[in-house]
């Protein structure tokens, strides 16, 4: 504890200890297994992220124009100049002509990855989208055996966010063993979509 004394495990312990309650070992585990939902989708997010960052970086690098570019990739840049609200016809004239200006001067395409948002429901259905979205493709056959573990870590990971469920009770149900299926099936599905977003920027599947 005292090697520790920012973590919130000291300070269940320490409370507990202060009002001379009964340490319950069952309950602290729980709270454990619950806050691995929270950190497994906290690298489910993080592992999307940097992925998408990094094929954003090998994109931009290649310095494609528009007509060169993916059908997919080309949405993706053509919505950047309409991602605000145009509520004026002299403002969708001026973006008009921007974008046909660029295209006409063969402008290189510019992926924004600030642009890019999971809003806290990064399950494979979502991330999936996403990716489509860009032109890649994914095997059933290896996405689905693990997309269900996927998606409880979201839904705890929200359950708990938002405060509709406990971390005393959010896990209880869950066995070490169910901890460690629902892991091992995320880490297998976020290293397959790496593996797939190598092959697509290796490929350069966002030129035509």
């Amino acid at each position: 504890m005292n090697d520790n004394q920012n973590s919130p495990y000291t300070f269940f312990l320490a409370e507990s200890i202060r009002n001379n309650q009964k340490y319950i070992l069952d309950d602290f585990l729980v709270i454990l297994k619950s806050n691995s939902f929270i950190m497994i989708y906290n690298l489910v997010e993080s592992t999307i992220k940097n992925t998408v960052d990094y094929m954003y970086n090998e994109i931009n690098r290649q310095n494609i124009s528009y007509l060169n570019a993916k059908d997919e990739i080309k949405k993706i840049w053509f919505n950047y100049h309409f991602k605000d609200n145009i509520s004026s016809i002299d403002k969708l004239k001026k973006v008009s002509q921007t974008l046909v200006d660029e295209i006409i001067a063969e402008s290189d395409i510019y992926l924004d990855f600030e642009q890019f948002k999971l809003s806290g429901n990064a399950d494979w259905r979502v991330i999936k989208k996403s990716l489509t979205d860009h032109g890649m493709s994914f095997s059933s056959e290896k996405t689905n055996p693990h997309a269900g573990s996927m998606r409880t870590v979201k839904d705890k990971r929200n359950n708990l966010a938002h405060g509709s469920e406990s971390f005393i009770d959010s896990a209880k149900d869950f066995s070490e063993n169910d901890i460690k299926k629902i892991a091992t099936d995320t880490f297998l599905l976020l290293e397959y979509v790496m593996d797939e977003v190598d092959k697509y920027v290796e490929k350069k599947k966002y030129i035509v």
